[in-house]
């Protein structure tokens, strides 16, 4: 065997050369990244929320973020209004904040 077929002019993927497939998903996520998930721009993700069209945002000091598994769930359930997903017992980020009161 030649030099030339041991090896390969091709480059690597990055996750062949890291080992591992993409990096994990974030528990936590910003205004921006729940746009993306939800296919809208951040300000209509902060207009939802106003009007309580999403699940309730965990809010730590000045920072607003949503619980990953929490927006999945609501998702699969068909996306209910906040006051429905609450009465639901669906919210933990609603439990959390109860319990931190």
């Amino acid at each position: 065997m030649t030099e030339e077929t041991r090896t390969s002019n091709a480059p690597e993927s990055p996750q062949a050369s890291s080992g591992r497939g993409s990096p994990p998903s974030p528990e936590l996520l910003t205004t921006r990244e729940v746009g993306a998930l939800l296919n809208m721009g951040a300000s209509t993700v902060r207009a939802h929320d106003r009007r309580g069209l999403l699940p309730p945002p965990v809010r730590i000091g000045g920072s607003v973020r949503w619980l990953r598994k929490e927006l999945l769930a609501w998702l699969a359930v068909g996306c209910p209004s906040r006051g429905r997903w609450i009465q639901m017992g669906k919210s933990p980020a609603d439990r959390i904040s109860r319990v931190a009161t």
